[in-house]
């Protein structure tokens, strides 16, 4: 894995700015419709947060699981390749 030991939040910054304008003008938008206007209906539950919470994080164990099984695969495929490779030199 190449990773570089320059970091720059400006380079960063040019690839988030516009989820984050998006994420805070709706963040501002939740905020005045539920504590300025009084709509109680736009509020969510915390148990239909929480139920959400636990379904996502089964789903991301499952990917991860896969992922590490991948990954197992191909480290087996990896070791016989070059047993084989051992092999025919003789």
């Amino acid at each position: 894995m190449i990773v570089k030991t320059q970091f720059s939040p400006y380079k960063v910054a040019t690839y988030v700015w516009f989820d984050t304008l998006l994420e805070t003008v709706s963040a501002l938008f939740a905020y005045l419709f539920v504590s300025v206007f009084g709509w109680t209906f736009v509020a969510w539950s915390f148990a239909s947060v929480g139920l959400l919470g636990t379904a996502l994080s089964i789903f991301l164990v499952f990917r991860a699981n896969t992922s590490f099984a991948r990954w197992g695969e191909a480290a087996q495929t990896w070791a016989n390749i070059t047993t084989a490779l051992g092999f025919s030199d003789g």
